[in-house]
This record gives C-alpha cells, structure tokens and sequence, in this order.
C-alpha cells in the first residue's frame, strides 16, 4: 500500500531471492543433471529399442519420445540434433539450466528464487504449456519419431 492508500500495481512476473525458499531450479537442475551423467555414461540414447510403452503398442509417439536422445545430444552440445529430436525436452533442459545455476548460487547465502506470477498469466502459462504439449506431440508424429 503506498502512502496515499493506493495499492500498488502487481506486476505480471516477478522473480527475486527469497531467504528460506526450496531451491527448486538446484532441485530439478541437479536431477537433470545427474540423468544427462547417467544417459552419457551408461549410452541410454543408443538402446537400439524403443523403451516407450505407447509407441510399443500403438506405434504412435508419446510427447516425450526421443527424449532420452534429446539429452544424449545436449551431453555432445549438439543443441540443433537436440531440439530436432525432440524440441519441448531439450527447450526444457536448456531453460533449467540459467534456473540451476541462480540457484546453485543462492544456496550458499540461504536464499533461493521465487517466481511470482498473476492469476492472469498463470492461466496463460498454463495453457501455453498444453499446446507446446500439444504442437510438440503433432512434430514427433509427423517425423515419425
């Protein structure tokens, strides 16, 4: 509330430190990081078989198929073989990244980030999600994947 008893505009995001808060970006970051670890080590992106249990029985891809490869490729910073394999999992992977590293960062002084947004965006981002879900799904049939 500001002195003349106005309220503030909200801002539509928000992104700061907070004291306290769960690390999620170190969270998610660092299981990411540890499956990139286990897929380059262990070649889980050169089974030579399909380990998708719809496409095994549909013959249809599920929205994560080739995936697996998606992050083999990221491990060999082949970024355009990755986003090709599958856009959404290496888009994603890609953004956790700078999320990882600002946390990683903050952890040492107790701190995390925090995202904030507005009931409005929210809904946005939420449907932006299902049809990134959705356009996402529609490539990896049309390329067969």
């Amino acid at each position: 509330m500001s002195t003349s008893g106005l309220a503030l505009p909200r801002t539509a995001l928000r992104v700061e430190a907070r004291a306290g808060g769960l690390p999620l970006g170190l969270i998610f970051g660092g299981s990411g990081l540890l499956g990139a670890v286990l897929v380059a080590l262990l070649h889980l992106d050169h089974l030579g078989m399909t380990m998708c249990a719809l496409k095994l029985i549909t013959g249809i891809p599920c929205p994560t198929c080739g995936g697996t490869r998606a992050v083999g490729l990221l491990t060999r910073l082949d970024v355009p073989g990755a986003l090709a394999m599958n856009p959404l999992v290496a888009l994603g992977a890609l953004l956790v990244v700078p999320w990882f590293l600002a946390d990683l960062l903050l952890v040492f002084r107790r701190r995390a980030l925090d995202v904030s947004v507005t009931p409005a965006v929210a809904r946005l981002l939420r449907v932006g999600v299902v049809a990134a879900l959705g356009a996402n799904w529609l490539y990896l049939v049309l390329v067969g994947r």
